[in-house]
């Protein structure tokens, strides 16, 4: 989310939709489909509009939804004997 939001303040728009795109396809194959969903979102976005304050709400929903996910996927993930920490 950070590298996303740091390439759309920099004005790199190739690099936004490009790790939009990627963590779309990752969420979606892991079955994050709250991330997958608000990633999509960002990426058809930033296909239609290079506009910080057009992206700025779809980031920050990608960005609550990763706050949502990512500690309880840590908490399972710990759970499972010889995952790396």
């Amino acid at each position: 989310g950070e590298a996303i939001r740091l390439a759309i303040e920099e004005g790199r728009h190739n690099d936004a939709e490009r790790l939009a795109h990627t963590l779309k396809g990752a969420a979606g194959t892991l079955g994050l489909n709250g991330i997958h969903n608000a990633a999509s979102a960002l990426n058809q976005r930033l296909r239609q509009a290079f506009d910080p304050l057009e992206t700025g709400p779809v980031l920050t929903t990608l960005h609550l939804e990763m706050q949502a996910t990512l500690p309880a996927l840590s908490e399972a993930l710990a759970a499972y004997p010889g995952t790396p920490t």
